[in-house]
């Protein structure tokens, strides 16, 4: 079935309202930051430092999506609050706004009154908005990675992707008509900024430390897989000042596990905080409900090394250390987490955490086992095809 066109979500509006009044104007100042095949993210680029951005999805019947993404938002917030700018961050739900056929709130997330809210008739999230970089840090990514000709083409840079697994081309030569995706930042662009913004980008292997603590909070915090979600640099108000920050995005791939939406494609890999309740006998749901700890851990590994580009790979020999050694020290502290009191089972939780926790460090050592064959494998038939004479795109 065709993708129906996305200007359907004001069609509506823009037929039973007058052109002239407040929610006019309001949907004037309202543009596209950021898109992919689950929705387009809008917020009002002519105050570039207003407090939300609103995620709109492109189908009126995915509230229950929006809804798991609000819920996982929420979730890994409890593991990422630190003013580490490496360490990675996440916005703050802030509302859920359903269609106007069905008006009521999700009990679970708290609503915050917002007039502008009333424009969306698709499903809205709205979350706390994510600053953009300095102005002299976007010029200056211009001017080292964008060729001459496509200058005049280059879009604004709001935010840039952390692909320390991937490898891209020095120069930027043309950019597809009407690009609004995050531009990449991978390892050498990374490495040539930060030789004039030391001030403002901590070094690299920081960031790979960042990630690999952030890769585990969501396999073994949160339970989910991870696959879809975003790295990227961006900016964060301390106090009134403005210092680049790592942040992690867009969990509408990951989906959840609800018995009342059986339908939904579910990446749950563990149960709803897996580590809070270590007296069950699985710990693996979803679409991993038939693996036990060490093979969902391989598979989770494939995800990463097929799929998922933000993490480093173990050929990069520094930063795959520095994220695996964080990985494998955030797992040991998640298990040594207080088990928050009252808790009525208190004797069996921590029996099972005895029980559990050898073999959650099992499946994390297996994991990167996984990684690491997976990546070799790779090195091997890029070696063997530059013998042959041709390239190899991996």
């Amino acid at each position: 079935m065709s993708s129906p066109p996305f200007q359907s979500a004001f069609e509506h509006l823009n037929e039973h309202e007058p052109r002239e009044g407040p929610s006019r104007l309001a949907r004037d100042r309202l543009e596209i930051i950021g898109e992919g095949s689950f929705g387009r993210v809008y917020a009002y680029v002519e105050y570039p430092w207003s407090a939300s951005a609103y995620k709109v999805c492109i189908y009126p019947d995915t509230v229950a999506n929006l809804l798991h993404e609000a819920k996982i938002y929420d979730e890994l917030r409890m593991f990422t609050i630190d003013n580490d700018p490496s360490a990675f961050i996440c916005p703050m739900v802030k509302q859920l706004h359903k269609p106007p056929q069905d008006q009521r709130l999700e009990a679970t997330i708290d609503p915050i009154p917002d007039p502008a809210m009333d424009i969306f008739p698709h499903p809205t999230l709205q979350v706390s908005r994510v600053p953009a970089l300095p102005v002299v840090l976007q010029q200056h990514y211009h001017r080292l990675f964008v060729s001459a000709n496509a200058q005049n083409q280059a879009p604004t840079i709001r935010l840039l992707g952390l692909y320390l697994g991937m490898q891209f081309p020095e120069k930027i030569n043309e950019f597809p008509q009407e690009f609004i995706c995050d531009l990449p930042l991978d390892y050498y662009r990374y490495a040539c900024l930060r030789e004039t913004f030391q001030c403002l980008l901590p070094p690299v292997e920081c960031i790979a430390q960042g990630m690999g603590r952030l890769l585990a909070r969501m396999h073994w915090g949160v339970g989910i897989d991870a696959r879809g979600v975003k790295l990227v640099l961006g900016n964060r108000f301390v106090g009134d000042e403005l210092m680049c920050q790592c942040w992690v995005l867009d969990f509408n791939q990951v989906g959840g596990s609800d018995p009342h939406h059986a339908d939904l494609q579910c990446h749950r890999w563990l149960v709803y905080r897996p580590l809070e309740d270590l007296r069950l006998d699985k710990l693996t749901d979803g679409m991993y409900k038939d693996d036990d700890l060490v093979s969902g851990a391989k598979r989770l590994a494939l995800i990463i090394s097929r799929q998922e580009f933000y993490y480093p790979r173990p050929h990069q020999t520094q930063l795959y250390w520095a994220f695996k050694n964080a990985y494998m020290r955030e797992v040991q502290s998640l298990l040594q987490r207080p088990i928050t009191p009252p808790d009525l089972f208190l004797t069996e939780n921590l029996a099972g955490a005895k029980r559990w926790a050898p073999v959650i460090t099992q499946a994390a050592l297996a994991f990167f086992q996984e990684l690491e064959a997976d990546d070799d494998e790779k090195c091997r038939f890029y070696r063997s095809a530059m013998c042959e004479g041709y390239p190899a795109d991996w």
